[in-house]
């Protein structure tokens, strides 16, 4: 893509229904290889409801949340209140999950607060066995959806019969390549054609104090917007137009090798 191309794509991402990663915790029930928890600074909480209802008054129109960050949502206790309060503001909600804490009863606790879709992460090296576990916990559920997020080294792939069922029972299926977040995973310094992005013009972080850091990749919040207290939507909206063009937004934009952030702008750019 030319710098106009990108910079016409970043615009109509800005302008267009915008989606906001919600850390309900910095908690998490388990250990992935692929996650830089092992460097994550900020100390261990919950989002409070105080900043919560905060987050959900500052929300715009006409948006989506999921609940993803550096902790397990579903270890937060009020997380199906919290699901409950953004449905009832029209809001699409979605919770990316390990899925450790799922069961029958909490996935239609869930949906029955007005979830739109529950994101499974499974780690193509070691889990895919545990997506059988999933679907037959989940399957006979009915209106639901939900989707699988797999996660790969270097090739994308399934057991054939796991892929059949999935499909059989229409869950969703997105692989996810492991990338090196912005060198807080592993050192690599070999991303120079990455010099751009798409996330940022269309995907807001939040973290557990109501902070608006400015990628999910800085773990540690040294980069932010201000607080949803301090800071309107429209004035964040602002601020990113800042950043439009072919040019890197941050220092961690030079190392960053996530292929996630130009899927935004290819699939814009139509």
């Amino acid at each position: 893509m030319n710098e106009q191309q990108i910079r016409r794509s970043q615009i109509k991402l800005l302008n267009g229904r915008q989606l906001f990663d919600i850390e309900l915790t910095t908690r998490c029930n388990k250990h992935c290889y692929c996650c830089p928890r092992q460097n994550l600074k900020r100390k261990n909480r919950d989002m409070s409801i105080s900043i919560f209802d905060k987050v959900c008054d500052w929300l715009p129109q006409n948006c989506d949340v999921i609940f993803a960050g550096f902790g397990e949502p579903l270890l937060h206790k009020d997380c199906a209140l919290f699901v409950n309060k953004l449905s009832k503001k029209s809001v699409g909600v979605s919770i990316l999950t390990n899925g450790k804490l799922l069961t029958t009863e909490k996935t239609i606790e869930l949906f029955d607060a007005g979830l739109e879709r529950l994101q499974i992460s499974i780690l193509q090296r070691d889990e895919t066995n545990e997506i059988a576990k999933y679907i037959e916990m989940t399957k006979n559920i009915d209106n639901i959806k939900i989707r699988f997020n797999i996660i790969y080294e270097t090739t994308p792939m399934l057991p054939d019969n796991i892929y059949a069922d999935l499909l059989e029972n229409n869950y969703e299926i997105f692989f996810k390549k492991i990338h090196n977040r912005a060198n807080k995973l592993y050192k690599d310094r070999n991303s120079n054609e990455i010099i751009t992005c798409g996330t940022f013009f269309i995907d807001s972080f939040i973290d557990t104090n109501g902070l608006l850091i400015l990628c999910c990749n800085d773990i540690n919040g040294n980069n932010s917007f201000g607080n949803v207290t301090e800071i309107s939507f429209v004035e964040l909206q602002n601020k990113k137009r800042e950043f439009l063009g072919n040019t890197p937004i941050s220092s961690i934009c030079d190392c960053c090798t996530d292929e996630y952030r130009f899927k935004h702008l290819n699939f814009n750019d139509k």
